[in-house]
């Protein structure tokens, strides 16, 4: 994951689901470190496309 886009610092100590920070990084929600630091601005839900079966 971290390989392929850029990740906040404590990226795998989260828990839950994905969340792109408003600078661009990556995040997860939950847990004690993963999440958006305060400077990164607000949180979004990472969504991925699935194509049609």
């Amino acid at each position: 994951m971290c390989g392929y886009f850029t990740c906040v610092d404590g990226f795998w100590g989260g828990k839950g689901y994905l969340i792109v920070c408003d600078d661009g990084r990556i995040g997860m929600v939950g847990g004690p470190t993963g999440r958006c630091p305060e400077r990164a601005g607000r949180k979004n839900p990472v969504y991925a496309d699935q194509p049609a079966p």
